[in-house]
């Protein structure tokens, strides 16, 4: 059977699919005790241990090396710096991780390998077929010779690992391929330098899907030799060219444009449809390419909870939609893009790495006593005193846009085209009978009549995991089903999931669940007023399994000795950098003495809840939300507090995160008497909403926008 060329490729990309997704598990499996950094004395013992009986990264990876199999050595989540000087030992005992056999290095909650200072690489690959690199980031390699962050001379799959300000004096900045296959998934190479192929240099067989390769010197990638390809993903913004190169470059669904010099390909690449480059260097020629095209990419955007850097397309760009769903894997094989959020968001799929929302207003409104506000990729959407509301470009209200939900709205969530929402006296919509949860098509405004759970008890939160949407307050029944405060609901027809059983209980006799966010393990983190989790002690603050429901080790143990008020009461969660920061009202953290409280806000290990006593600000009661920055340097805090370390401040302020100070550069100041009630973070603002009148600039009714430096 004679087949055609890009028959041929699809059949060998197929395979190579296959090959990756199908690594086997793990022989052994070692965790690390420790961030710094050591040999192991004495490797092929089957122990990992130190001088000090400590399990350091280096000694896991040394006594891997001398264990037959493929080792998995899981990171705890924080930065392991490595120290010990010295290049071109290839042992693992000094310079850069030296693999000698199949090893699997994974950071369940995320983890960071910090080479700064150590004049050399941060993974060199020899031997064994087998690796895996997942939830790092890789920075500060330095090597004379190629791969900055990473060499690999056999099979590796990396996958969601941010590789950044990483140099090597020859080819690429943060990856060098050899030999092999390597496999880039949801990842990001970006501000690396090399004297070629500053995010990736290949001559194996290289498979980057569902990723950026972005801001790199030298070029973004170098296609020496073998195979590369590129689906879903996006190369831009790099200095001397996008890609180039004399091996076979194959493109589907993907990006090549807007480079700061140098053409976007040097060489002709086989495009198997739907791409787009911007200066007509690439030879896109699929009847679906789009070539020469102005892509209108907008700046880089965090991902939820903190992560890789991107570029999405902007508001109008012709990149937009472009894929049917199933060609090239729009929204099968390729459901959610690079920071797993669903393809697809409208009908088809957009081209490159991310996926752009359905809607972007760039401004916020005005509006009678809002309780909350979400934004959704730039979108505004606003809880309001009787329904929901959603902004236009110029400011003002959108007319089509009018649920008449006909109560007030406590908690909001928006997953692909539906708006989730929860409210305590919502109960009719147009007349008809609803019981405190309904959903609403961002599209057309209107309420989903087949999505009705009826619930019983007050709602306070709800959140949606790809498993389902998960709603918690102090509910007690759900279609004639009891429950204890914390329920998952289909988000095909509202019905329970009898699968995911929550026993939420307090002693005192008021129990809450009052905040919930979806960790990027994809487990679920609770917050309220509680003292156990499934007969678990937990104290206002748990880590559950998705599946199962089973709580996890995670606890903070937040404790109040003020003995006026002895309350705790977690309202936000959010997880970045690694971290979990908790906001709400705590006197102290188990651990930590009267005179280095970390008082209503703190930052936790997210797999011991174990807290951070390098960052301690003391806050004042009163938090009710807290979120990261745009530019990921500060905690920005609301409630109705006013002071923070000793420091005089109004309802809204920053906290640094490295040093835990408040920004006294940046006080807004609202005039409230009842508190600043929710805050969401912009790609380029900070947005606040509450019973306010006026900010320290002017007047401000009830939402104020600011553009933080």
């Amino acid at each position: 059977m004679i087949r055609s060329r890009g028959t041929r490729l699809a059949l060998l990309l197929a395979g190579l699919f296959v090959l990756v997704a199908c690594q086997p598990a793990a022989d052994t499996i070692t965790t690390t005790t420790i961030f710094s950094d050591s040999v192991d004395i004495a490797p092929g013992d089957g122990t990992c241990a130190d001088a000090a009986g400590a399990c350091s990264l280096r000694a896991a990876v040394m006594e891997g090396n001398a264990t037959p199999g493929i080792d998995e050595i899981q990171l705890l989540s924080g930065t392991y710096s490595l120290t010990l000087v010295g290049a071109d030992e290839d042992a693992g005992a000094t310079g850069d991780l030296d693999f000698l056999d199949s090893t699997y290095l994974v950071a369940a909650y995320g983890a960071t390998i910090d080479a700064s200072g150590l004049g050399d690489r941060i993974i060199d690959i020899h031997g064994g077929d087998q690796h895996q690199l997942r939830r790092l980031e890789l920075t500060g390699g330095d090597v004379q010779g190629a791969g900055g962050a990473v060499r690999a001379g056999s099979g590796t799959l990396v996958a969601e690992v941010d590789a950044h300000d990483n140099t090597a004096s020859a080819g690429g900045g943060a990856i060098r391929v050899l030999t092999g296959y390597v496999a880039l998934e949801h990842s990001s190479l970006h501000h690396n330098t090399a004297a070629t192929g500053g995010g990736l240099d290949n001559e194996g067989v290289a498979l980057v899907t569902n990723s950026t390769i972005s801001d790199n010197t030298g070029g973004g990638v170098r296609a020496r030799a073998g195979l590369l390809t590129l689906t879903f993903t996006t190369v831009t913004k790099n200095q001397n060219g996008g890609v180039k190169g004399n091996a076979i470059v194959v493109a589907q669904a993907s990006i090549v444009a807007d480079q700061i010099s140098g053409a976007d390909c040097a060489n002709a690449t086989f495009s198997n449809g739907y791409n787009a480059d911007s200066d007509n260097s690439c030879g896109f020629a699929a009847p679906t390419d789009v070539p020469g095209s102005a892509p209108a990419l907008e700046p880089a955007t965090p991902a939820p909870g903190g992560g890789f850097p991107g570029y999405r397309p902007g508001v109008g760009s012709p990149i937009q939609d472009l894929v049917p769903e199933g060609a090239v894997g729009c929204g099968t094989t390729h459901a959610v893009d690079q920071h797993h959020r669903t393809r697809r968001q409208d009908v088809n799929c957009d081209l490159g790495a991310f996926e752009a929302p359905l809607y972007r207003p760039a401004a916020f409104c005005s509006l009678v006593t809002p309780a909350g506000a979400v934004v959704w990729d730039g979108s505004a959407y606003y809880v309001g005193s009787t329904d929901v509301a959603r902004c236009l470009a110029d400011g003002s209200l959108d007319p089509t846009f009018a649920p008449g939900l006909g109560g007030p709205i406590d908690a909001m969530a928006i997953s692909g085209n539906w708006l989730y929402v929860v409210g305590d006296y919502m109960t009719t919509i147009d007349g008809d009978l609803y019981s405190r949860a309904a959903r609403v098509d961002v599209t057309t405004g209107l309420v989903d009549p087949n999505w009705r759970p009826q619930i019983v008890g007050s709602v306070r939160a709800v959140a949606v995991h790809l498993s389902g949407v998960l709603v918690g307050g102090n509910i007690t029944i759900v279609d004639g089903t009891p429950v204890k405060r914390l329920v998952r609901l289909s988000e095909v027809d509202g019905s329970i999931d009898p699968g995911f059983v929550v026993d939420v209980e307090n002693s005192t006799g008021w129990e809450n669940v009052q905040a919930i966010t979806i960790h990027r393990s994809g487990d679920v983190l609770i917050g309220g007023m509680f003292d156990t989790v499934n007969g678990t002690s937990r104290s206002s603050v748990a880590r559950l399994d998705p599946a199962s429901a089973a709580v996890q080790p995670f606890d903070p143990d937040l404790t109040d000795t003020n003995p006026a008020d002895p309350m705790v009461q977690v309202e936000s969660i959010v997880e970045h950098g690694g971290k979990i920061y908790l906001c709400g009202d705590w006197w102290e953290t188990e651990g930590i003495g009267d005179e280095e409280n970390q008082r209503n806000v703190g930052r936790f290990d997210p797999a011991t809840g174990a807290a951070d006593l390098t960052w301690l600000p003391s806050i004042g009661r009163g938090l009710r939300a807290c979120a990261i920055d745009n530019n990921g340097t500060e905690l920005v805090v609301t409630g109705d507090h006013n002071f923070v370390n000793g420091t005089e401040v109004g309802a809204v302020q920053g906290i640094d995160l490295a040093t835990g100070l408040v920004d006294t550069g940046w006080l807004p100041d609202p005039n409230t008497t009842v508190g600043v009630t929710d805050v969401v973070i912009t790609a380029t603002d900070v947005v606040f909403v509450g019973e306010f009148t006026s900010v320290a600039e002017g007047p401000a009714m009830h939402a104020a926008r600011y553009t933080q430096d």
